[in-house]
């Protein structure tokens, strides 16, 4: 008899329910769609309330994000099966996946934003507390993710890019013109030496 039944719970343990199946589907579509996925803890010691949490999806959604609460043991099977386990290891206690599709920088900066202002005292680093993060399969620990928070939004870059660009190309004109110029008076004060 206790043969039996520990047979059953085995057999139970290995068989996935066809609602948990689509559940860790979900989050290796949302792994395989985001430019980055950073873990975070939503609770804390206090916990944020729904509605703070709903403010924080409505944030993320603006910047083509999404706060994703997950069971920890489906979003460890998924990372599993996509062979980025190295994230795992951060999936304890209340755990939520912020997926940026987009603009990395912007996903980190609405997390980062937001915890600075739900902290409940100085000491604390507010909430959602971000402990790792995941940007075309490399790990990223909370200090770099803060890091990619602090740099400018992603067009702001790319105007500074092409400013940086522009620059020789600038000088170069301007150098060509006034050489150009240059020439244009020697041919004027030498046509107007031969009518003289």
């Amino acid at each position: 008899m206790v043969q039996t039944t520990t047979q059953s719970r085995q057999r139970r343990v290995k068989e996935i329910r066809p609602e948990k199946l689509e559940a860790v589907k979900e989050i290796k579509e949302k792994f395989n769609k985001a430019k980055i996925a950073i873990v975070t803890d939503y609770q804390g010691e206090k916990g944020l309330p729904v509605k703070e949490l709903q403010k924080l999806r409505k944030k993320l959604r603006e910047g083509n994000s999404e706060l994703k609460v997950v069971r920890n043991t489906l979003a460890q099977k998924a990372l599993k099966e996509l062979k980025k386990e190295s994230l795992s290891n951060f999936l304890e206690k209340a755990s939520a996946l912020a997926f940026g599709y987009d603009d990395p920088v912007s996903t980190a900066k609405v997390l980062f934003d937001f915890a600075k202002e739900h902290k409940p005292d100085d000491k604390s680093p507010g909430l959602p507390l971000i402990k790792a993060g995941l940007m075309e399969n490399v790990l990223l620990d909370p200090n770099q993710i803060k890091t990619l928070a602090s740099l400018p939004p992603k067009p702001v870059l790319l105007a500074q890019v092409m400013g940086t660009m522009n620059a020789p190309i600038t000088g170069l004109v301007q150098v060509l013109s006034g050489t150009l110029r240059k020439l244009l008076y020697g041919l004027e004060a030498i046509r107007k030496q031969k009518e003289a």
